[in-house]
């Protein structure tokens, strides 16, 4: 699994715990964790979303079927 996918991962599960928390205490906690993960974002690779990005993504679609 790449580091991209593995921080989203980690922020959805940050993000159930915290909805399911059941102190304060437990919410500090998981805000805690999920500041601690939100940096590593700016580091992650991104995709670019423009038209060259788009004629690869056709590209690769193609070669699938």
């Amino acid at each position: 699994m790449n580091k991209s996918r593995q921080l989203i991962f980690q922020v959805f599960g940050t993000h159930n715990f915290i909805n399911y928390a059941r102190t304060n205490a437990d919410i500090i906690r998981e805000y805690a964790l999920l500041l601690q993960i939100l940096p590593s974002f700016g580091k992650a690779p991104v995709l670019l979303f423009n038209a060259g990005a788009i004629a690869t993504g056709n590209l690769v679609v193609l070669r699938k079927s």
